[in-house]
């Protein structure tokens, strides 16, 4: 199926100025901290990101990936004008965090790469995106997926924080 028939794109601003929660999408394909000096007191034109919500950035070439991130708190974000938001139109139909996991991946990252236009400046543009097939099993199997990979990385998580104890009580061990 084509992605475009079950996404949309979600361009609220800031007008208000009210939300100051300033976030950059990563590399690492989450929301980070920004590391830009933003004044937070014009952050009129920022993109809103509520819960639930997705944002991207479309250059490809200088994050040699497709970097995104997905608002999976309750608070709502905002993030620079050129990333783009997108929602499920129907989450009965595409759970958004299963979409999260495909663009998540190595493949998609080269798919989106491969498909991004531009010479200078590279970018996997909306209608690409839309253009995108992707597989849509059913509902429940959408969020059984995303529920094995919250388990696998709480799995990594707790492995992690066991080996960081272990080297303080056993260094001999570790």
């Amino acid at each position: 199926m084509q992605l475009g028939e079950y996404i949309e794109e979600y361009d609220e601003r800031n007008s208000d100025n009210k939300i100051k929660a300033v976030k950059s999408v990563s590399v690492t394909k989450e929301f980070k901290e920004t590391n830009a000096k933003v004044n937070k007191d014009e952050l009129s034109g920022y993109k809103i990101v509520p819960p639930n919500h997705l944002s991207y950035v479309q250059t490809t070439k200088n994050e040699k990936c497709f970097a995104n991130a997905l608002n999976t708190t309750n608070e709502t974000y905002v993030v620079t004008q050129v990333n783009r938001v997108i929602r499920s139109k129907d989450e009965t139909i595409l759970n958004i965090g299963f979409l999260h996991l495909i663009f998540r991946g190595e493949a998609f990252d080269k798919y989106a790469i491969f498909n991004s236009w531009g010479s200078a400046r590279e970018t996997f543009d909306w209608n690409e995106l839309c253009r995108t097939k992707i597989p849509l099993p059913p509902l429940e199997v959408q969020q059984a997926i995303v529920n094995l990979y919250h388990c696998a990385e709480e799995a990594k998580n707790i492995a992690a924080e066991a080996r960081e104890k272990m080297k303080t009580l056993c260094p001999a061990l570790v």
